[in-house]
């Protein structure tokens, strides 16, 4: 989007730029994964192993150790912790849990359990599967300045920007009706969407009605 497609109430402005940071997350968190798996393995092929061998569950336990301390480094640059600097166990299970989407203790279990089977393929399905749940998450926490009694705000906004909204009800709209209208305008980098894709909202004006089906 356009800086000065996102310019309008604070609220507004907040609901962007919080989103935008989840995006940033979210492109972090995928290469961590990616990174964590293929450096764990560069690791088995220096010991003459392979995936292959991860039915040897203390092979599995370095293995998982080793993807663990990837993450938590990655974790710690991003968050400006130095690389040196101690932590707890209970923390870095936190951390992990927090922004790669599964913690350490986790993805130890996911590994003995899958042996041999956990190959790169295996990994990346996992990841995306964690990812999208931590994201879930993160977008709710994202969307949390836009209240029930900002639909007047968000309309007047989003007609700003060239979308035909009269046939809707401030009043009647919601949170989360209100979020999704941003967000698709979000997703679509400025696309403005048709009044048959606004259908999904139920907040229609009492005047606006459905057009009546011909018999067939």
């Amino acid at each position: 989007m356009a800086e000065e497609e996102k310019k309008g109430p604070k609220h507004i402005e907040k609901f962007y730029d919080l989103h935008e940071k989840v995006d940033l997350m979210m492109q972090e968190t995928d290469l961590s994964h990616m990174d964590a798996y293929l450096q764990a393995h560069k690791w088995l092929e220096g010991k003459k192993k392979t995936h292959k061998d991860l039915d040897d569950e203390k092979l599995a336990e370095e293995f998982v150790n080793k993807m663990a301390d990837i993450y938590v480094s990655k974790i710690k640059k991003r968050l400006g912790i130095k690389e040196d600097e101690k932590m707890k166990d209970l923390d870095e299970e936190l951390l992990m849990s927090t922004y790669a989407g599964i913690s350490k203790s986790q993805l130890m279990d996911v590994v003995k359990r899958t042996g041999k089977a956990y190959t790169a393929r295996a990994h990346t399905a996992g990841a995306a599967k964690w990812v999208k749940d931590l994201e879930n998450k993160l977008r709710g926490v994202a969307s949390a300045s836009i209240e029930d009694k900002h639909g007047k705000d968000v309309l007047d906004y989003m007609k700003s920007l060239g979308h035909t909204v009269e046939f809707l009800d401030p009043d009647k709209l919601r949170r989360d009706d209100l979020a999704d209208m941003l967000s698709d305008y979000r997703k679509g980098e400025g696309r403005i969407p048709t009044r048959e894709e606004y259908r999904k909202h139920v907040a229609y004006k009492k005047e606006e009605k459905e057009p009546e089906r011909e018999a067939a």
